[in-house]
């Protein structure tokens, strides 16, 4: 079997990432419990800017999870402790 066969859907774009064998592009993004494709995931460096605020707050609204405090930039922050 080739490596990254197995893909997974992204929690916030619903783009596919590796889930293996041999090679795991998801993480799991603290306090949201998301689990994000290497591009959403380099996307939220420094926050969630306006671009992609949408899609995170749509998936914090689907699992009925709260907004979390947003940076001083006024982003949303990439990863949070609930």
């Amino acid at each position: 079997m080739k490596a990254g066969a197995f893909k997974l859907p992204c929690d916030f774009c619903g783009g596919d990432y590796s889930a293996g064998p041999h090679r795991y592009d998801g993480k799991k993004l603290r306090g949201y419990e998301a689990w994000v494709c290497p591009m959403c995931d380099h996307a939220g460096d420094g926050g969630w800017n306006q671009m992609w605020e949408p899609l995170v707050l749509r998936y914090l609204e689907k699992n009925d999870l709260p907004e979390p405090k947003r940076l001083k930039n006024g982003f949303l922050p990439k990863e949070f402790f609930p």
